[in-house]
Parts: structure tokens; C-alpha cells; sequence
């Protein structure tokens, strides 16, 4: 992987003596890895003949020596968090701990409500309690999910844009009923609106400032919510289009970040693959948080920690997936050997090539292309999933395999 260096946002910081002012960010930058690979061969030795998906040989084992060495890989989240707990240094993991105490915690938006299941472990390591007060999530699909894999939540509200009225519809007791406070709110609003794949995506460019498209409405949800309770904390999610330029107008980020300056919040947000996180599937995410005025100063932190927790060099998809067999769960990603049609196979051909000619260098790593996607446009990634989407067809070139 080359050496890449991406600049942090200045967080935005709201002073009570005068409008939000920016303060200086430190310089992040991506881990590195060594330089040193073994020759690669030319873009045509890559492919294979036309109608023909063929295995690549293993690398000889000099040039396995040479190539950057991964981390073990993980097979649950109490590994994950395990392993990015054990990266903080001693001062800060005795500094959470001196100062236990108990976050209440809602989410909206946020599909699988995953974060509630590493909080749950992260409060055996820290000591710290986190109650699941509420949830909020419109689609019924995603409901009955929430239902069934956290009993014990108190509410599970059905649209964030009603949150701040004070009393909203409540799908675990089918009525209205008043909105609970929370000390911690993690908030995933939608993406569509600015996301690169909306071919109407110059329409929204003010969306935030406006409250308009699905990304604006919801994301104004969040935002009167803040308003109303004043969480401490606020963490939020949404696609890396969310600081991406939209035509000529300035990055959706931009407004966001005013609006949680303007409601009295320190705010920061970082781009972020999950690739370096433990996880490999490239998922690059715009991550925002803010924190109230009493708590201001600790945006710097977040940078520093976030910093240390990323992993040099990514956990091989291989590694992950026999790790994630060998683990207490009979789930399997890629099942039986693929039957690629003649489409697929000319979308999985071309990146072969692309990948050839822009990283020829990772020649004998793991392609995985999704070939759901049109020719030419289908996202691949080496060695780690490309991001995956309800609709997604993930072909596996190392072990033929397909995503079922």
C-alpha cells in the first residue's frame, strides 16, 4: 500500500464570546507500508484467456517475505475491540477508567445498531455503564432486526424528524410516548442526497442548508434533536460525498459543521476506511463528532486516538474470513465456487487490468470485484470487499468463490 498522508479537518469550535472559530488540526496520516515488492509482470500476464477465470499462482516465498506484515486477524467484536483497547497507551486506559460513569445512549438512523454491541464490551473493559435508552429507525425491516437482537431497549422510535417535538411513535408499545434525554447520540443520516452514485446529486447541493432531499431532511431531524436535549456527545456517519465538493458549491460538511457550531458543540470529522479498523472491506466514511462546551477541548483527543487505534497495514480478506470460520458462528460469506456469466466475466477482466496498470505492485493479493455493477463502473479492492450493498454480487478471484 503506498504511503498516503490526509490532512484532518480543522475542527469547528463554538466560543461563547463570538461566532465558531476553527482550530488547528494535527496533520493525520494514513500507515505506511514498506516499499519493498518484487518485481510485477506486464498488465497481460494478470488476465486470463477470454471465457476463462483461472486462480493466480502463489507467490514464491521471497517475495512473501518481502511484503508487509498484517495483524492477526479477528473473529468477533469483543476481538475488535479488544485489540483497539489494547492500542491505547497505559495513561489513557487508566485515565477512562479513574473516571467511570454511566451514558445513556440513543441512535437513529443507524440500521443494525452494531455500536450498542461494542459498547457492550467496551463497558467490561473500561468499567463504564451504557444503557441502550432508544433507538430510532424508519424502515420496519430494520425494526424487527432491532427487536430481535436487543430486547432489552426501551424504545424504538419510527422517524427522527419527530424526535424533538418531545413525544413520538413508539413501535415497541404502538403508541406516541415521550422522548427519553440521552448523554451519548449516534446518528447515521441518509446518505442518498449526496452520495457520488445519485446521478441527481447537483440538485442537493445546499441540502443541508436547506433541509432539503432526504439527506437534508433527516440530517435537520438530528439536528432539532440537538437542539432540543443538548446531548453531550454526538457521533454521526454518512458517506465520503459529505466532503466532496458539489458543483461549484462548497463541501455538505461545510454546513453541517456550522449548524453544530451554531447549537453551542466543539465539532470535528474525519474520512475513515474501515480497512483500518480490523475490518477488511473498504468502506470509506465520513465520521462527525461533537461534544457540548463542557467537555470542549477534547476534539483534539479524538484526532490522537483515532490515530493510534488505525493498523499499518490491513488484516488479509483470507486471513479474516478462515478466522471468522474457525470462530463461534457457522456464518459463511463467499459459499460455493463461482458461475460467472459472460457479462460478469468481462467486468471481472477489465478489473483485472485497471488493477494491473494502477497497482501492479499488489499483483498477488486478493481481487475482489462486485460484478452486480455494469462493465466499467463495478467497484473492485484489493485484498480486503469492496463495500457491500443489498444488492451487491461479490466475486472472490483467489478462491473462485461468490458471495452467498
Amino acid at each position: 500500500m503506498e504511503s498516503q498522508t490526509r490532512r484532518a479537518r480543522r475542527p469547528r469550535v463554538a466560543d461563547s464570546a463570538g461566532p465558531a472559530v476553527r482550530r488547528r488540526a494535527r496533520v493525520m496520516q494514513r500507515p505506511a507500508a514498506p516499499a519493498a515488492y518484487a518485481a510485477a509482470p506486464a498488465a497481460d500476464q494478470l488476465a486470463a484467456p477470454a471465457g476463462e477465470l483461472q486462480q493466480q499462482p502463489a507467490a514464491p516465498a521471497a517475495e512473501l517475505q518481502q511484503q508487509p506484515a498484517a495483524p492477526a486477524a479477528v473473529s468477533c467484536i469483543d476481538d475488535c475491540v479488544e485489540r483497539l483497547w489494547g492500542r491505547l497507551t497505559t495513561r489513557q486506559r487508566v485515565n477512562v477508567r479513574f473516571r467511570p460513569r454511566k451514558l445513556k445512549v440513543g441512535t437513529a438512523c443507524s440500521g443494525t445498531d452494531s455500536v450498542m454491541k461494542v459498547l457492550a464490551r467496551l463497558q467490561v473493559a473500561t468499567g463504564w455503564e451504557f444503557e441502550h435508552t432508544f433507538s430510532c429507525e424508519f424502515s420496519e425491516t430494520k425494526r424487527r432486526w432491532l427487536t430481535d437482537n436487543f430486547p432489552g431497549v426501551q424504545h424504538i422510535f419510527v422517524d427522527v424528524t419527530e424526535l424533538h417535538k418531545g413525544i413520538a411513535l413508539d413501535a415497541v408499545s404502538g403508541r406516541p410516548v415521550p422522548v427519553p434525554p440521552v448523554d451519548l447520540f449516534i446518528a447515521g443520516f441518509v446518505c442518498k442526497s449526496v452520495s457520488a452514485e445519485n446521478a441527481q446529486r447537483a440538485e442537493f447541493a445546499d441540502c443541508i442548508a436547506r433541509s432539503s432531499g432526504l439527506t437534508g431532511e433527516t440530517f435537520r431531524g438530528v439536528q432539532l434533536f440537538c437542539q432540543e436535549f443538548q446531548p453531550s456527545i454526538v457521533i454521526c456517519e454518512n458517506v465520503s460525498g459529505l466532503v466532496k465538493r458539489i458543483g461549484g458549491s462548497e463541501p455538505p460538511i461545510e454546513a453541517v459543521e456550522r449548524e453544530f457550531a451554531a447549537m453551542g458543540y466543539s465539532v470535528g470529522h474525519e474520512v475513515l476506511d474501515s480497512r483500518h479498523f480490523l475490518l477488511p472491506q473498504r468502506r470509506t466514511r465520513c465520521w462527525i463528532w461533537a461534544m457540548r462546551r463542557v467537555v470542549a477541548g477534547s476534539e483534539r483527543c479524538v484526532l490522537d486516538v483515532l490515530s493510534q487505534l488505525q493498523q499499518p497495514t490491513p488484516t488479509p480478506l483470507s486471513e479474516f474470513l478462515a478466522s471468522a470460520a474457525a470462530g463461534p458462528t457457522d456464518w459463511v460469506f463467499f459459499s460455493g465456487r463461482a458461475k460467472l456469466s459472460e457479462r460478469e466475466m468481462r467486468v471481472v477482466e477489465h478489473a483485472r487490468s485497471h488493477v494491473a496498470r494502477a497497482r501492479p505492485l499488489q499483483r498477488l493479493l486478493d481481487l475482489v470485484v462486485d460484478v452486480s455493477k455494469s462493465f466499467g463502473r463495478a467497484p473492485s479492492c484489493v485484498d480486503a470487499s469492496t463495500c457491500v450493498l443489498p444488492n451487491s454480487r461479490l466475486y472472490w478471484q483467489r478462491e473462485n468463490r461468490v458471495q452467498g
